[in-house]
């Protein structure tokens, strides 16, 4: 019975022994792999090692690993570890993937329980850079700023751009650059970059869009209350659009109305994707409460301006009075919103005189307006 179990246990560690060195192979994440030659490590990579054994990832092993770095800089010699896994940074290295007749492999093993092992030579070169150009916006405007930069895996050595009719035409370096342009158009962005293995060129392009033409300024304008105003486009461009809710008309070039209160009036002007602000700052130079009267009302149901309505700052109207040419009232009631009709009839077309009485809210003072309004329709 003995001897059968010495024989059963024979066996087992013979598996095993098998198991080991048949089976297992030591695996890298090397970006370049050799089969049955080597793995081939770029510098500055974190180089990490493991062990497969039919395929699976093994933790279990009882062995350790045990490297020789030849010519590689690193901040040991030789080295040795029990773990199961391990990792550590490359270093720089004078070596290429020309292998220069001063460059040694480096090799990694991982000797078993019993004295045997695996190993699998590496290398650390120079990698090219393999770059990738980024810029932060393809689409701008006359006059924006925007930044071209270069990224890449491997440290590259040297760097040459070239800019189309931008600003500026050329630059070297690592360094980012803040780029500008004077003039719409379509421009090439070209670089080169490399280090002594290889020098690869990136191209892109930046579509530039000449802002909305003009003079961008701010207007500023002195008005009493109820004076009429015109504001006109400081810039041209594709579309418009009044920030204001008071403005009747917010896709319009220009606007008009009356002034009663101070106000910023703002319009965006765009040119595909472009914007310009136009600023007008309306400034009422009478403080005083006052009526406002318009004079002339278009009763014909257009809803602009169908009735004869007057406004005010902190006024109450008390009467109002409206007559006709021969002296006849069109219209008589405690508030100035007349809608054309006199008697239930429309009124005819013509020029009409007011009389309105109404209270400074603020002074309890009574004041009184007087004057002509037209009536069209």
């Amino acid at each position: 019975m003995k001897k059968n179990i010495l024989v059963i246990v024979i066996l087992l560690k013979m598996c095993l022994l098998a198991f080991t060195q048949q089976n297992c192979k030591i695996v890298t994440n090397a970006p370049i792999s050799i089969t049955g030659e080597m793995s081939i490590f770029c510098t500055k990579d974190t180089a990490h090692f493991w062990i497969e054994c039919d395929g699976i990832k093994k933790y279990d092993l009882g062995g350790e690993w045990k490297f020789f770095f030849g010519d590689l800089y690193l901040p040991m010699t030789d080295f040795t570890s029990t773990q199961p896994e391990i990792s550590f940074y490359l270093h720089d290295t004078t070596c290429t993937l020309g292998n220069p007749p001063n460059c040694n492999n480096m090799d990694f093993f991982y000797v078993f329980p019993n004295g045997d092992y695996i190993s699998n030579p590496f290398r650390v070169i120079t990698c090219p850079v393999s770059p990738s150009l980024s810029i932060s916006r393809k689409n701008i405007c006359v006059g924006d700023t925007v930044l071209v930069k270069t990224e890449s895996r491997v440290a590259p050595t040297y760097w040459w751009w070239e800019f189309e009719n931008g600003h500026p035409l050329y630059s070297s370096g690592p360094e980012p650059v803040y780029l500008t342009y004077t003039q719409p158009g379509i421009y090439q962005v070209k670089v080169i970059v490399g280090n002594w293995t290889r020098y690869d060129t990136l191209i892109d392009y930046i579509t530039v869009t000449d802002a909305p033409s003009g003079v961008q300024d701010s207007q500023h304008f002195l008005l009493h209350y109820g004076d009429s105003v015109n504001l006109n486009n400081c810039v041209t461009g594709d579309t418009y659009h009044w920030l204001n809710t008071s403005v009747m008309c917010d896709s319009c070039s220009s606007v008009s109305f009356f002034a009663t209160n101070s106000e910023l009036y703002q319009c965006n002007i765009q040119n595909e994707g472009c914007i310009a602000t136009c600023n007008y700052q309306i400034e009422l130079i009478d403080t005083d409460n006052a009526l406002f009267v318009p004079n002339i009302f278009t009763p014909n149901g257009d809803g602009i301006c169908d009735v004869f309505i007057a406004d005010g700052q902190a006024v109450e109207i008390s009467q109002c009075t409206i007559f006709n040419r021969w002296g006849n009232v069109a219209y008589k009631e405690n508030a100035l919103k007349w809608d054309g009709n006199t008697n239930g009839k429309p009124a005819n077309e013509g020029v009409y005189y007011y009389y309105v009485s109404y209270k400074d809210l603020e002074t309890q003072k009574e004041h009184y307006a007087k004057g002509y309004v037209t009536l069209m329709r």
